[in-house]
């Protein structure tokens, strides 16, 4: 019986309070999870605010955001999630765009990860992955070419987002780059063996006036109990070690 409520629960067609439904009753861990997510995002956008999901993956964000009154980008070149994200946004105000993002149009090579959301257009990842214990077992199974575009022209084509998340496995500069505005949040992903990419974010967003504050891995709470400057955000990922964990994000606010 839970096996049927499960396939149908998370069937594509049906709406997300169902799925949710199905997380109450037979996952409990993962229904307090997306509880403490709810409330966490809720308070980066208001409803019908416009936010970017730039890595969208296979929508777990998005879905989150638009469960929070959000209208969302889901931006995605991994073809892997190209049908999931068109079925959500069947049923849910989600817009995909499947291309990538970066700091010129044009297109790119993205470099596929057996794990699909581990794939990436920064060749160094590949490199940085094979001392981590989270990308223990995976492979890189192939290269896709894909189309490139700047956040400044998804923003001409959709409007201004209230929030931009930014998740692309060390394309994040890149990415901001490509950003001329000034979203009230930005969120971006560190990993505690590659900082350089997201020093740069650091360096780039304080130079604009944003003020900063981490949250480590999937623990959806501040580490901070308050917003920090550049030079303190830059001195806390400097220090920060990989014994407290792998990767984890760093919130901007203008």
């Amino acid at each position: 019986m839970k096996a049927q409520l499960k396939k149908l629960f998370e069937g594509s067609q049906l709406f997300i309070p169902a799925r949710s439904l199905y997380r109450s009753l037979f996952q409990r861990r993962q229904s307090v999870e997306y509880s403490r997510m709810r409330s966490f995002y809720s308070q980066f956008f208001a409803s019908s605010d416009l936010v970017f999901d730039v890595g969208a993956n296979q929508g777990e964000y998005a879905e989150l955001f638009v469960s929070n009154g959000a209208r969302v980008i889901a931006i995605e070149p991994n073809p892997a999630f190209r049908s999931r994200l068109q079925n959500l946004a069947k049923i849910r105000p989600i817009i995909p765009e499947f291309c990538a993002v970066g700091d010129h149009e044009g297109s790119a090579t993205l470099n596929v990860c057996s794990q699909p959301g581990f794939s990436t257009l920064q060749t160094e990842m590949i490199e940085w992955a094979k001392d981590s214990p989270d990308y223990r077992g995976v492979q890189w199974t192939s290269k896709v070419n894909v189309p490139v575009f700047t956040l400044d022209s998804l923003a001409e084509r959709h409007g201004l987002p209230t929030f931009v998340k930014i998740d692309v496995e060390g394309f994040e500069y890149e990415v901001i780059s490509g950003m001329s505005f000034n979203p009230r949040f930005v969120s971006f992903e560190f990993g505690a063996r590659h900082k350089r990419t997201a020093l740069r974010c650091i360096n780039d967003l304080g130079k604009r006036g944003y003020l900063f504050n981490p949250i480590i891995g999937r623990v959806f709470a501040f580490e901070s109990a308050h917003w920090l400057s550049a030079q303190d955000a830059t001195d806390w990922l400097t220090a920060y070690s990989v014994d407290r964990g792998e990767y984890g994000d760093m919130f901007a606010r203008l």
